[in-house]
């Protein structure tokens, strides 16, 4: 093929694609704050149903209770876990089912969705764990040149 055709080739493609580019049709398929609220930060008190502290992201879902007393199920993403675990000393023990826990959170954007964006976790005995920052989750792979949190402050045993 000669330089020619391939040049005008490159430019075809180009002025094709611009008008998608335009449109948003390249955006990255998920921003870290598309889902949220990031205006405003909900509390709710739940009970613990399921902690997962998973890469790419940590969930824990909580039951609680609506206005009208009925026991609804919540679901609460935070950023990784070697970002919690490196940077807030989170562990698998941070979050045990049945627990009662105070969380504050970015709601989701889809009213139909409970949960949110963890901003902070308050266990029963004031223990505060930090949920991470929406730059946790765009920067995840800094987190190995991060300092450790030492074995005694995250609860482990060994």
């Amino acid at each position: 093929m000669s330089t020619f055709r391939v040049i005008v080739g490159v430019l075809i493609g180009a002025f094709c694609a611009a008008p998608l580019h335009a449109q948003g049709f390249f955006r990255p398929a998920r921003s870290p704050s598309a889902s949220f609220d990031m205006q405003h930060i909900a509390t709710a008190q739940v009970t613990v149903r399921d902690f997962h502290l998973n890469m790419p992201h940590t969930w824990f879902f909580a039951f609680a209770s609506d206005s009208a007393g009925d026991q609804r199920v919540m679901g609460f993403e935070s950023a990784s876990s070697p970002i919690l675990t490196h940077r807030y000393g989170w562990t698998q023990r941070s979050l045990a089912p049945g627990e009662r826990v105070t969380v504050e959170f970015h709601p989701f954007l889809n009213p139909r969705q409970l949960g949110g964006m963890v901003v902070k976790v308050v266990t029963a005995d004031g223990h505060e764990l930090n949920g991470g920052s929406a730059d946790d989750f765009v920067n995840q792979r800094t987190c190995g040149s991060l300092p450790t949190v030492d074995s005694a402050a995250r609860g482990d045993d060994s």
